[in-house]
């Protein structure tokens, strides 16, 4: 019983490992997709991506941490049946075996349903930054169409006034 308790937990573990891959693969493309969307933007745009940049260095620390936690159980439950299966085949100490396994399976249980938490925790944190990258992307956009009309606006005030000053270029003293 407690043997097929650990395989499962073996087949948990490497689907979260696999999901954490998929969760990397997906922040690093939106992070690519965001830096492309702020090229309007110059001066916005560094400080955004800095600060996405340190998200993602953070998140893929902490899901580094995660995987390496996984991989350490998956060698610990992997490890757990081997034991367990030959000590069947010598027919040696089974019983006091499979009751360490028992409580060796409820520690795991427990160090699986804080890894779950802290993904929780980064699922969470990745919505966070969607959410504040599409904030931040919008004001990026409102700033420059701002910026892009003052200059506009500039530009047309100052070929107004060298329109005007060519009127009087004939009251222009040159030289000393």
């Amino acid at each position: 019983m407690s043997e097929h308790i650990l395989l499962q937990l073996l087949a948990d573990m490497k689907a979260m490992k696999a999901s954490h891959s998929e969760e990397m693969r997906a922040l690093q493309l939106e992070m690519n997709t965001m830096k492309t969307s702020y090229l309007r933007s110059e001066e916005m745009q560094n400080g955004i991506i800095q600060g996405l940049r340190y998200d993602v260095d953070c998140i893929k620390v902490d899901l580094d941490l995660c995987s390496k936690r996984v991989d350490v159980l998956m060698a610990r439950c992997s490890d757990n049946v081997n034991e367990i299966q030959s000590l069947r085949l010598e027919g040696k100490g089974l019983f006091r075996e499979l009751e360490a396994g028992a409580k060796e399976s409820e520690v795991l249980q427990q160090t699986l349903a804080k890894e779950e938490d802290a993904r929780d925790f980064f699922v969470r944190r990745c919505d966070r930054i969607e959410r504040e990258g599409s904030v931040a992307f919008v004001v990026a956009t409102s700033r420059t169409s701002v910026a892009t009309a003052k200059t506009e606006s500039i530009r047309k005030d100052y070929l107004r006034c060298y329109a005007s000053l060519g009127h009087f270029s004939h009251l222009w003293c040159f030289g000393d």
